[in-house]
C-alpha cells in the first residue's frame, strides 16, 4: 500500500459515537527500521490518527489514537502515542499477553465517544483512555518507510448511543446539585464523567488528556446516612498502576481513607464510614483523586438517609500547572485548592492542566457564574529549569501574561484576582536565569494592574526534599507538602478575603435536614398508597368451593387460589399492615384479622382438596365446582413445596399451632418423594413441565417428563421441610425423620448442584444411565447421578435465599450473579440475557419467564444478598424494584405481572400484587 492511507467521510461525523473498523496485517518486519520523519519513535512502524475539529487534524502524528510498535520479532500494540508513561502501557489481552504476532490478520475496533477511547483487537485485546472530542473529520494511516503493512476494510461510520440508565441514588444526587467542583457532567456506559474544564478547553488539552482528570470534583452533602458507597470504573491514569485515594471529611475534620493500587480498565468500589461518636446529621465530603480519570457508576447510602447539598458562600476559580491540579497529590483533601475552598467556604472550579503555561488556552469556553475570585498560578513551567534565552523568555512570557490576565478581566469584569507566585523548586538555580528571577518577573507584569493582589508563595514549603514527591527533582508536593502550602497560603489569604469561616457543621446540617424527606421517600409513599388502596383486596372471603377466606394473586386471576402466590402473598400483606401501623386512616386491626384468618384459610383449602395418596393441587379455582385444572390427569405435579412453609407463617402470625394438622402435611410431603423423588441422587424432580410456577423455566420446559431435578424445586422442598420441623417441634411432636429428610436433602443439592468451576448452584438433568446392548458398554459406565443444565436463571440465588448455602460457596455465588447477566436496569432477569432461550415475548399460559422481570426473581435476589452479608448489594436491588413499581404507577397507576429489564414498561397483566407486594417486605427487611 502507499504510505498512507486517509478515509475521509461525505460530511464532519459529530455523533456521540464514532466508530472505524478496520483489518491489517504487519506481513514482514525488518531488524532495522529506516528513519522516518513522520514517526517520533523509533520502533512505531504503523500510526493511526484521527482529525478532530477543535482539536488536531490526522497529519499530527504524535497524538495518534492507536500504534503498533515492532517488540523483537513480535508486536506490541498502544493507545496514545507511546510517550513516557504510555510505552508502559501497552494493550493486552485477556490473559494479560502484551506480544502479538507478525503475518497474523488482526481485526480493529476503535470506538470515541465524547469522553473515551476504546480499541477492541479481535475482541479478546482492549483498551479505553480519556479522550475529549467534538467532530472528526477524517482518519489517516501512517505506515514507515520499508515495511511491508497491509490495511483492509476500512468502515469509518457513526452510531447510535445506547440508552443509559442511571443508578437511581446517584440520579438523585446529581439532581439535588450534591456534587461540586466541575462544570457539566456525562452519562457514559461506564457511568458519570464529570469535567471540570468546559468543553472547549476538555477538546484542547491533549497533554496526556490531563483535562479530564477530576481534581475538585467532590461530592458534598449534608445527610443523616452514616455512610457512603460508591462504586467507581478507572477511565484513564498515566501509569499503569498507580495510587488512587479519596479523600473524606465528615464535618470538615479528616477521616483516614485507604490508598489502593489502581489501573484503568477496571472498576472499584469503596466504603466510607462516619466514626459512630459523630453519628446522626453531619456533613460528609468526599474527594475525588487527582490523578484518575473517574466515571461514577454508582452511590449508595443508607435507605433513609436525608439529604442536602451544601451551599457555600462564594465562588472561586483557580488557574494553574500541574501542581494546582494535585499531580502526584494522592490524598485529595490535602490539595491547597480544596483545603482553601474548605477554609473559606468555597465553591471551587480547579481549571489547572498539567504542563501548561501562561499561553495555552487559559480562560477559554463558557463558564456557567461569574466568581468572586480567580486565582492564577501558572508560572512553574515559564521557568522550566531556566533552560531558554533570558531575554526572549521574559519576553515572550510578558506578552503572554498580558493576554491572559486581560482575559480573565474581559471574562470574569467584577472577580477579584489572585496571583500565586511559585512556590520553591530544588533547580531553582536554573541555567540561564532562576525562580527567584522569574517569579520577580511575574511580579512586575502583576504589579501593572493594581486591583490584583500577588502572593508569594516561594516560602510556603520548607526547600526539602521530604514535602515533595521526588528527592532528584522536587517540583511536585506529595500530600503533607500541600497541606504546608494550604496552611500558609490561607494566613494570606485571610488578609484579602477575611478570616476563614468557622462554621458548626452538625448545627448547619440539622437545619438543612430540616422538613427534607429520604432519598426514596415519593416511590416509597408512593408503592405503599398503591398496596393500602388496592393489594388487601385480594384477601377473599369463603366463596363457592373454598370453605375458608384465602387470597388470590390479582385482578386477572379473580377467584383462584395458588400455592406459592399464596404464602407469599400473606407474608408481603402482612410485613405491609406493619409498615401501615401507624397510618391513621389504615385500620391495623381489621386487616391484620383479615390476613391472619386469610394465612390459615389457604392452607386449610389446600388440605380440602387433598387426595387419598397426599396429592395437593398446585391450584384451585373457586367458581367452577367441576374444575380440574390443576389436577391430575392435567397435571402430575403436587405442590410446589411451599404448604408447609404457608402452615409455618399462618401458625406464627396467629400464635397458634393447633389448628394444622401436621399428619397431612405429612402425608403431603410423603407424596413428593414417593413420586417425584430420585433416589439415586437425593433431589426432587418436576413430573412434567405443566404449572410449575415459574412457567417455561428451560431447565424443565420442553424437556423429556421426569428428569428435571430444578433447583428452584428443591430449594423450595428443603425450605418447606425445615418449616415442618419448626410447626412439629412447637407442637411438641417428634421431628427427626423430617430434620434428616431436609439434611439429606440440602447435602444433595450441595453434592449435585453446585458447580465448582462456575461457582454456581445448577439445575440438573437424572436422566444419565448406561445404555447397554449385547455387544456394547460392557465397561465402565455412567457412574455419574446428575448432568449439569448451565443456565443461568434466577433460581441459581435459590440456595442462597433459603439460607442453606455454606459461606465459601455463597461468596462465590454472589459474586458470579451480580454481573449483569442477571442484574438489569430495571430489577432481576429471570434467565440471563446471554442464555440462548432470552426471550421478553409477552406470553401467558406459559407466563414468560426467559427473562422478564418478576416480583419473585427481585426478592430471591435481594433475600440471597441480605443472607450472607451483601447489604449494599441487597439495597441496590431494592433500590431499584421499587423505582420499577414507582415508574409502572406514575404511568399506569398499577403494578403488573412482569417487566422488561432494560425499560421497565409493564408487561401482560394490570393490578398482580402476588409477588409485587414482596416490595414491602424488603422495606421491612433492610429497614426503609
Amino acid at each position: 500500500m502507499n504510505e498512507f492511507l486517509t478515509v475521509k467521510p461525505k460530511n464532519i461525523l459529530y455523533g456521540d459515537r464514532v466508530k472505524l473498523s478496520f483489518s491489517f496485517t504487519v506481513n514482514s518486519l525488518t531488524d532495522d527500521l529506516e528513519e522516518d520523519e513522520n514517526f517520533p519513535y523509533p520502533d512505531e512502524i504503523l500510526n493511526v490518527n484521527f482529525g478532530e475539529t477543535e482539536k488536531f487534524p490526522s497529519d499530527m502524528i504524535y497524538q495518534s489514537k492507536f500504534t503498533v510498535c515492532k517488540n523483537g520479532d513480535k508486536l506490541n500494540f498502544y493507545g496514545y502515542a507511546p510517550d513516557w508513561a504510555r510505552k508502559t502501557d501497552p494493550i493486552r489481552d485477556k490473559y494479560g499477553n502484551d506480544l502479538f504476532q507478525v503475518g497474523k490478520k488482526y481485526s480493529a475496533e476503535i470506538v470515541l465517544t465524547r469522553n473515551t477511547v476504546r480499541i477492541s483487537i479481535d475482541g479478546v485485546a482492549s483498551d479505553l483512555y480519556a479522550n475529549a472530542r467534538e467532530g472528526i473529520t477524517d482518519v489517516a494511516f501512517y505506515v514507515r518507510k520499508g515495511q511491508d503493512i497491509t490495511v483492509e476494510n476500512c468502515i469509518l461510520e457513526e452510531h447510535p448511543s445506547p440508552e443509559i440508565r442511571l443508578d437511581a441514588t446517584l440520579e438523585k444526587l446529581l439532581s439535588a446539585g450534591a456534587f461540586a467542583g466541575y462544570l457539566n457532567y456525562v452519562v457514559s456506559e461506564e457511568g458519570v464523567y464529570f469535567n471540570r474544564l468546559n468543553t472547549i478547553q476538555n477538546i484542547k488539552c491533549t497533554t496526556c488528556n490531563s483535562g479530564a482528570r477530576d481534581s475538585g470534583v467532590s461530592l458534598d452533602i449534608y445527610t443523616d446516612s452514616t455512610r457512603v458507597e460508591i462504586e467507581y470504573f478507572v477511565a484513564d491514569c498515566g501509569l499503569p498502576v498507580y495510587d488512587l485515594q479519596f479523600g473524606f471529611l465528615v464535618n470538615g475534620k479528616k477521616i483516614s481513607t485507604p490508598v489502593r493500587n489502581a489501573s484503568k480498565g477496571h472498576a472499584y468500589k469503596d466504603v466510607f464510614t462516619v466514626p459512630e461518636n459523630l453519628r446522626g446529621e453531619n456533613r460528609l465530603t468526599l474527594y475525588f483523586s487527582t490523578n484518575f480519570t473517574l466515571a461514577v457508576k454508582k452511590v449508595s447510602l443508607d435507605i433513609n438517609a436525608r439529604v442536602a447539598a451544601v451551599k457555600k458562600r462564594k465562588t472561586a476559580y483557580f488557574f494553574g500547572d500541574s501542581i494546582t491540579e494535585g499531580s502526584e497529590c494522592i490524598d485529595p483533601s490535602s490539595l491547597f485548592a480544596n483545603r482553601v475552598c474548605e477554609a473559606f467556604s468555597l465553591k471551587g472550579l480547579n481549571q489547572a492542566v498539567s504542563g501548561r503555561t501562561f499561553n495555552d488556552y487559559n480562560v477559554l469556553g463558557d463558564y456557567p457564574e461569574t466568581p468572586d475570585y480567580v486565582m492564577i498560578a501558572n508560572g512553574t513551567n515559564s521557568f522550566c529549569m531556566g533552560t531558554a534565552d533570558k531575554e526572549k523568555t521574559f519576553s515572550e512570557l510578558d506578552g503572554l501574561m498580558t493576554g491572559v490576565i486581560g482575559n480573565v478581566k474581559e471574562k470574569f469584569p467584577s472577580a477579584k484576582i489572585i496571583a500565586l507566585l511559585p512556590i520553591w523548586r530544588s533547580d531553582e538555580e536554573g541555567v540561564n536565569f532562576s525562580l527567584k528571577e522569574t517569579s520577580a518577573k511575574m511580579a512586575e507584569v502583576y504589579s501593572r494592574y493594581p486591583k490584583i493582589c500577588v502572593i508569594d508563595c516561594y516560602s510556603f514549603i520548607p526547600p526539602e526534599e521530604k514535602w515533595f514527591s521526588n528527592p532528584q527533582l522536587a517540583l511536585h508536593p506529595v500530600s503533607a507538602g500541600h497541606e504546608k502550602y494550604a496552611e500558609n497560603l490561607i494566613r494570606s489569604l485571610s488578609e484579602i478575603m477575611g478570616k476563614p469561616y468557622r462554621e458548626n457543621h452538625k448545627s448547619l446540617a440539622k437545619h438543612a435536614l430540616n422538613g427534607v424527606k429520604p432519598l426514596f421517600y415519593e416511590e416509597r409513599e408512593t408503592v405503599l398508597a398503591l398496596i393500602k388502596r388496592h393489594a388487601f383486596k385480594v384477601i377473599k372471603p369463603p366463596e363457592y368451593k373454598l370453605k375458608y377466606p384465602f387470597t388470590e394473586p390479582g385482578l386477572a386471576y379473580s377467584h383462584t387460589l395458588w400455592d406459592l402466590d399464596g404464602y407469599l402473598t400473606i407474608k408481603s400483606l402482612s410485613d405491609a399492615a406493619e409498615l401501615l401501623k401507624e397510618d391513621e386512616t389504615f385500620d391495623y386491626e381489621k386487616h391484620r384479622a383479615m390476613i391472619n384468618e386469610a394465612a390459615k384459610g389457604n392452607v386449610l383449602n389446600f388440605l380440602d382438596f387433598q387426595e387419598e395418596d397426599g396429592f395437593v393441587p398446585i391450584m384451585i379455582r373457586s367458581d367452577v365446582y367441576d374444575d380440574d385444572y390443576a389436577r391430575r390427569p392435567n397435571t402430575f405435579n403436587a405442590q410446589k413445596g411451599c404448604l408447609c412453609k404457608a402452615a409455618l407463617i399462618a401458625c406464627e402470625l396467629n400464635g397458634d399451632y393447633d389448628w394444622i394438622d401436621t399428619a397431612k402435611l405429612e402425608k403431603y410431603l410423603d407424596f413428593m418423594r414417593n413420586t417425584q423423588f430420585d433416589e439415586k441422587s437425593g433431589l426432587y424432580f418436576w413430573a412434567d413441565d405443566v404449572m410449575i410456577g415459574m412457567d417455561n423455566n428451560p431447565a424443565v420446559f420442553g424437556r423429556r417428563p421426569r428428569t428435571g431435578a430444578d433447583i428452584y424445586l428443591n430449594s423450595f422442598i428443603a425450605d418447606d421441610l425445615s418449616a415442618l420441623v419448626k410447626i412439629k417441634e412447637k407442637k411438641g411432636e417428634d421431628a427427626a425423620l423430617w430434620k434428616a429428610r431436609r439434611d439429606e436433602l440440602i447435602s444433595a443439592i450441595e453434592r449435585e448442584t453446585w458447580d465448582e468451576r462456575d461457582g454456581l448452584y445448577y439445575s440438573q438433568d437424572i436422566d444419565v444411565k448406561t445404555n447397554e446392548t449385547e455387544i456394547f458398554h460392557k465397561g465402565l459406565g455412567a457412574f455419574w447421578k446428575t448432568m449439569p443444565l448451565k443456565i443461568e436463571t434466577f433460581a441459581c440465588y435459590m440456595p442462597l435465599a433459603f439460607g442453606f448455602a455454606n459461606d465459601g460457596r455463597a461468596k462465590r455465588a454472589l459474586e458470579r450473579l451480580s454481573g449483569d447477566g442477571l442484574t438489569a436496569p430495571y430489577g432481576i432477569r429471570t434467565v440471563s440475557k446471554y442464555e440462548k432461550m432470552y426471550d421478553l415475548t409477552p406470553s401467558n399460559n406459559p407466563s414468560n419467564w426467559l427473562g422478564a422481570v418478576w416480583g419473585l426473581s427481585c426478592y430471591t435476589a435481594f433475600e440471597a444478598y441480605l443472607n450472607y452479608g451483601r447489604e449494599d448489594k441487597a439495597r441496590e436491588v431494592y433500590e431499584a424494584t421499587l423505582e420499577l413499581y414507582y415508574n409502572g404507577i406514575k404511568k399506569v397507576g398499577s403494578m403488573n405481572e412482569s417487566y422488561n429489564p432494560e425499560t421497565g414498561e409493564g408487561i401482560y397483566y394490570d393490578m398482580f400484587f402476588s409477588y409485587n407486594t414482596l416490595i414491602a417486605s424488603m422495606m421491612r427487611e433492610i429497614g426503609g
